[in-house]
């Protein structure tokens, strides 16, 4: 399934008007950057707080799911656009090997008018997950870049 740029956008405009800075993570960073053509939803990571992100976003259909392990960031949302789901993640963070590690919102590119998170620390966020296909398709991007 293929998500639509409507639903994201109607989200980025949010936190555009609001001064909040995001890049795109996860696998929609992976379909811009031409390493995957299938993707469930938007992931949107911010350093900004949970707070203002959640001011942002009124108005919007949001639910907020607590953490689940392994993950431990400071705020998760899930925004939902008729049948389209975009997550909004404040401070990105894992528990790895017991330790709290936490991956910053860091552009790496622009692809299609998006600010597009660095794959190097994704590559990271999928070993980290076990998801090894993900990473390596990512490290194959980065060789041949």
């Amino acid at each position: 399934h293929m998500q639509s740029r409507e639903s994201l956008e109607a989200v980025l405009s949010r936190l555009r008007s609001n001064g909040i800075d995001f890049v795109i993570g996860g696998s929609g960073m992976m379909n811009l950057l031409g390493a995957s053509e299938q993707f469930d939803d938007w992931d949107v990571m911010t350093d900004a707080s949970p707070e203002r992100v959640r001011a942002a976003l009124s108005g919007l259909e949001v639910s907020e799911p607590g953490p689940q392990a392994p993950f431990d960031s400071d705020a998760f949302f899930e925004v939902t656009i008729g049948t389209e789901k975009v997550d909004v993640i404040c401070g990105f963070s894992l528990v790895v090997d017991g330790e709290k590690v936490r991956f910053p919102a860091l552009v790496a590119s622009v692809r299609q008018g998006l600010p597009l998170a660095d794959p190097r620390i994704w590559t990271r966020i999928y070993e980290a997950l076990g998801q090894d296909e993900k990473a390596l398709r990512l490290r194959e991007l980065r060789a041949q870049n």
